[in-house]
This record gives C-alpha cells, sequence and structure tokens, in this order.
C-alpha cells in the first residue's frame, strides 16, 4: 500500500502543481503587465467561477471516493447518473451568474470575463467526476495526463495573447476553450483504461442518489458561498484593485495546497474503507496523516511570514507592497488548510457528514461577517483577517467534534518537533531576510529546518520503514483489495 499511495499522490501533486503553477505564472505576469486593476478583473472572474464551479459540483468529488470504495463494479451507474446531475447545476449556475452579474457594479472587462467563464462550469463539473472515478480506481495517472498538457497549453497561448497586448478577455476565453479539450481527453483516457461509457439511466436510482447525497450537496453549495466570501465581498465593498492586493498575496499561500489535497484524494478512499472494517487502523492513518502535513505546513507557515518582503516583491514587483501585510497574516492560513484537510474528511469517513455541514455553516458565516465589516474598513488586508478567522473558527469547532466522536487528536504531541524546528528556522530567515538572495535564502532555510527535525527526532523509526517500503516495494498498480490487505497487517 505505501508505493501505491506515494505513485498516486506523486501523479495527483504533479498535475495540480502543473495547474496551479501555471496559473501563479499568469498572475505574475498580469499583474506585470496589467497591475493590479486588470489582476483584479481576472481574479474577481476566477472567483466567481470558481464559487459556481463548487456549487455544481454537488459535492460528488467525495461522494464518489467514498461509495466506490465499497464497490467498484458500480462505476459506470454512478458515472451516468452524477454526470446527469452536475450538467444540471452547472446550466443553473450559468443562469445565475449571468443575470447577477450585470447588477454588481463590475468593469464591463470583468464583467465579460465572468459570461466568457460561465461556459466552462459544464466540462469542469464533468471533468471533475471522472477524475474522482480514476481516484477511485487508484489510477491517478490519468488525472494528471490530461491536466500537465493542457495546463500547458492554456498558459503557453495566454502568455503569448499578452504580449501580443491582448487583455484579461482574451486570457479567460482561453481557459474556457482549454477546459472544453482537458474534459473530453479525460472521457477518452476513461473508455480506453477504465471502461466503455453505457447508458444505463435508471430513475429510482437516481432518486436514491440524489437523497444520499443531500448533505454533500449542501457542504458543496456551502464551500461554494463560503470559499470565495471575502474575495467577492471585497469586490463590491473595496473595488476590484482591492482583490488584486488581496489576491497576489492569497495566490502565494494556495500553491501549497496541492500537497495536502493530492495526498489526502488518495488516502480518503483507504480511510472510508478502514473506518468500516478497522477502525483501530482508521486512528494510525488519521495520526500519520495529520502529523507529516504538520510537518509540511508548518516551515512553510513560518518561512513566509518571515520571508514575506523579499518573496511579493521577487514575484510581484513594484506597486504591491501593501500585499506583504496580507501575506504574513495569511501565512498561517497554511497550518489551518492542512490539518482541516484531514478533520473533515474522517466526518465523512464516519458517515457523519451532518456534522461538517454543521461546522461549514457556523465557521462560513464568521468569515463572511468579518469580511463584510473588516474588508470596508481594512481593504485587502481586512479580507485576510476574514479568513483567518473564519478558519479559526472552523478548526475549533472540527476538533471538537471528532474528540466527542471518540477520535483522538493529538495535534501538540504529534508536532511540537516540528514546531521547534520551524520557529527556529524562521528565526534564521527574518534575520537574513533582504542581505540574501531569495533562492539562496530558500535553500538555506529549507536545510537548517530538515537538519533540526532529524536533531530533535521528528522522524521515528516507523518512519523511516515506511520509506524505505514506498522506495523498495514492487508493483505500484496493485488492487484496492491489496492495499486494504495491507492496511489491516
Amino acid at each position: 500500500m505505501p508505493r501505491s499511495v506515494f505513485g498516486n499522490t506523486v501523479a495527483l501533486f504533479a498535475a495540480r502543481v502543473c495547474s496551479r503553477g501555471g496559473s501563479i505564472l499568469l498572475v505574475f505576469w498580469l499583474s506585470r503587465m496589467l497591475q493590479a486593476d486588470g489582476l483584479g478583473s481576472y481574479s474577481t472572474a476566477m472567483a466567481l467561477f470558481g464559487l459556481g464551479e463548487l456549487a455544481c459540483e454537488l459535492g460528488l468529488s467525495h461522494f464518489l471516493p467514498r461509495e466506490l470504495a465499497k464497490d467498484l463494479a458500480r462505476t459506470n451507474r454512478y458515472l451516468v447518473h452524477a454526470s446527469t446531475l452536475v450538467i444540471a447545476g452547472a446550466l443553473i449556475s450559468v443562469i445565475v451568474l449571468v443575470v447577477l452579474v450585470p447588477n454588481l457594479g463590475y468593469s464591463t472587462d470583468t464583467v465579460i470575463s465572468v459570461y466568457l467563464i460561465s461556459l466552462a462550469l459544464v466540462p469542469t463539473a464533468l471533468g471533475v467526476v471522472i477524475e474522482a472515478v480514476f481516484v477511485s480506481h487508484q489510477k491517478a495517472q490519468f488525472v494528471a495526463y490530461p491536466s500537465l498538457l493542457w495546463t500547458v497549453v492554456r498558459i503557453a497561448t495566454s502568455l503569448y495573447l499578452l504580449h501580443r497586448g491582448h487583455g484579461v478577455i482574451s486570457v479567460v476565453a482561453v481557459f474556457t476553450v482549454t477546459g472544453y479539450c482537458w474534459f473530453l481527453t479525460n472521457v477518452l483516457l476513461y473508455t480506453r483504461c477504465i471502461g466503455r461509457l453505457r447508458w444505463e439511466f435508471d430513475r429510482h436510482f437516481l432518486t436514491s442518489l440524489i437523497r444520499e447525497l443531500r448533505t454533500f450537496v449542501a457542504l458543496a453549495v456551502g464551500g461554494s458561498a463560503f470559499s470565495q466570501a471575502e474575495t467577492v465581498i471585497l469586490s463590491v465593498v473595496a473595488g476590484e484593485r482591492e482583490v488584486g492586493l488581496y489576491s497576489a498575496a492569497l495566490k502565494l499561500i494556495t500553491v501549497w495546497y496541492i500537497i495536502p489535497q493530492s495526498y489526502l484524494a488518495v488516502i480518503f478512499p483507504l480511510l472510508t474503507r478502514a473506518y468500516q472494517r478497522y477502525p483501530q487502523k482508521a486512528q494510525v492513518i488519521q495520526e500519520k496523516s495529520v502529523r507529516y502535513l504538520l510537518a509540511v505546513a508548518l516551515p512553510l507557515a513560518v518561512g513566509g511570514f518571515a520571508a514575506a518582503q523579499p518573496i511579493v516583491h521577487a514575484v510581484y514587483g513594484p506597486g504591491f507592497d501593501r500585499s506583504i501585510a496580507v501575506f504574513r497574516v495569511i501565512s498561517w492560513h497554511t497550518i489551518l488548510s492542512f490539518v482541516n484537510g484531514v478533520l473533515w474528511r474522517v466526518l465523512l469517513a464516519r458517515d457523519e457528514q451532518h456534522l461538517a455541514l454543521r461546522v461549514q455553516v457556523i465557521s462560513g458565516t464568521v468569515r463572511m461577517v468579518l469580511a463584510l465589516v473588516l474588508g470596508l474598513w481594512l481593504g485587502s488586508l481586512g479580507a485576510a483577517l476574514a479568513l483567518m478567522g473564519g478558519y479559526i473558527v472552523y478548526t475549533v469547532l472540527h476538533t471538537w467534534y471528532l474528540r466527542k466522536g471518540g477520535s483522538q487528536l493529538r495535534l501538540a504531541a504529534l508536532g511540537w518537533r516540528f514546531g521547534v524546528a520551524a520557529a527556529v528556522m524562521g528565526a534564521f530567515t527574518y534575520m537574513l531576510a533582504g542581505r540574501l538572495h531569495l533562492f539562496v535564502l530558500v535553500v538555506s532555510a529549507g536545510l537548517v529546518y530538515g537538519i533540526l527535525v532529524l536533531l530533535l527526532g521528528g522522524l521515528s523509526r516507523d518512519d523511516l520503514v515506511l520509506f524505505r517500503q514506498i522506495w523498495n516495494t514492487r508493483g505500484v498498480g496493485a488492487s484496492s483489495s491489496a492495499e486494504m490487505a495491507a492496511v489491516e497487517e
């Protein structure tokens, strides 16, 4: 199992690195060529697209891996009915955006960009469903190939058009066209590598699916409403320029989210199966996941805070000095995001998605209220504080519900060694920030952190054995049943 998990995680990680890295490269050039106003129009359009994407996806990216982990033979049936639902959801989202956006006071470029990007909702939602099937079959490499290909095409074409003098609208149009190409490539890979698509529509099964999906749909809609809350509210109360300053800082931390997303997408089906059959082993998977993610999140958060100024200047250049304070605040979001990625998946694996929904509604409401109040008062910095306030509530509530349900969650015991190492590394980074070239500073800080982790015993003997298994075990394409047998052992 370790080798298979590692292989699938690397595949998802590569795909998301390319996608997120390409987006950051695009934001870099947009900020340099069109300044904060142009970046604000692009970021506003992408934020609204993100809202629509999460809403029309209906929580299927997490529901399908959980259900298919129980019986892969039902793949085609779930794929047909899930696709029917997301097409309906995508069309509703398009109508909502087309009706809503002209009344929000956006610039003409922003309105046209939203219209264009809304057309990509249908292929994006369908592609997410197919990717969930790939992950359930432990074939994450088929997620990576189309993503790598069409991200490169999208970014290269967008940069060419920007250098030819075209603006934000052309970049959004390229995003929409490549979205359809990406979806068609996913369909081709599915039919060749998993099975032929067959139409087996069953109205009773659809009704049952909708009934089972209710909480997941609520989670998806809530996630859609809350995930970009401070960005959308900021665009209305403070304008696109403030959105550009906030989004510039946010892009610098969201690039790291591909780490927990890639790892946990592979782990989630195994965690679900473990909770059904081997509850004690599920606790082990949960603790190891939290520990490994803390080992990565802590140095990223501390390092981002300590080196905020040279990082922002190196990426965006002049005109984004106000993004430095924003970046320092939201750097700490990395820790909360990594840990929460495990916590809410544990609730879903235990069939307690109603608790995950309750946490989302409470914390999301706090986030929106803070965004409205602090955004009016402090602009982009207020949006950053709203993001952190909402996620602190999110973490506290998740922790409380997990402990109430009997799961042990020893965050301090799991992460204190990494915390000490990150703190020392942060002091080292802060003292040398501005004196060393950024690349040299980052490499030096990484070496300091790695050495301190080893000296403090951050890696146990079990960890070393696990890493040795990853590199020495043969047969990456192990079946799901074989992986679960390994978990049982």
